[in-house]
């Protein structure tokens, strides 16, 4: 199968043919870059994970709110009142809360920490409807290196991750309504 396409440009013609790629058998074929990096330790690093980028919860502290129920997308997606109570004592921690709303499988909380801008989402656990007791709480940027636009380029922003988490488990850690705070590499539900 031949594909011609023509263009006709201040007076002169140029012609472009494409043809359909050549079919190797599988000795011929460049595997595909795997996503895994090997570390100056030479340890292999999985999907470059920033570990330790989830908080877990175990209170009864966040129950569902009246009106909860109508405002969410799905079914016991719930976490409108520890999205509340992270609006209200993040400012403390020097975090600022824009927003918050919900979403299809959570809740979506905005954060700026000195110019550092991401979300945590937030999950509550599927088991535990009607009330909840359990909670995730994972950063929208799991991943240790995050394109840039304005640089054109990758950039490390681990540790700002990092930070606004171990700024969260100190809250949680600190409120004594709060009776369990574990972290954890990736979702626990």
């Amino acid at each position: 199968m031949k594909i011609s396409y023509c263009w006709l440009i201040r007076g002169a013609s140029f012609e472009l043919k494409l043809t359909p790629p050549a079919v190797f058998d599988d000795s011929f074929r460049i595997p595909l870059q795997d996503s895994r990096r090997l570390t100056s330790e030479n340890e292999i690093v999985k999907n470059d994970k920033i570990p330790g980028n989830c908080v877990v919860i175990e209170t009864d502290k966040f129950p569902v709110l009246p009106g909860e129920d109508e405002e969410i997308v799905n079914p016991g997606m719930y976490g409108k009142a520890l999205c509340q109570y992270l609006e209200r004592e993040l400012p403390r921690q020097s975090i600022e809360v824009p927003f918050f709303c919900n979403e299809d499988w959570g809740w979506w909380l905005e954060v700026n920490q000195g110019g550092f801008k991401m979300a945590l989402c937030i999950y509550s656990c599927p088991e535990g409807d009607p009330n909840p007791k359990t909670y995730a709480i994972l950063p929208s940027i799991p991943t240790a290196k995050k394109w840039s636009w304005s640089k054109f380029r990758s950039i490390d922003v681990s540790q700002d991750v990092l930070r606004v988490m171990n700024s969260l488990e100190r809250l949680f850690q600190s409120d004594p309504e709060i009776s369990s705070v574990t972290r954890h590499d990736d979702f626990p539900f």
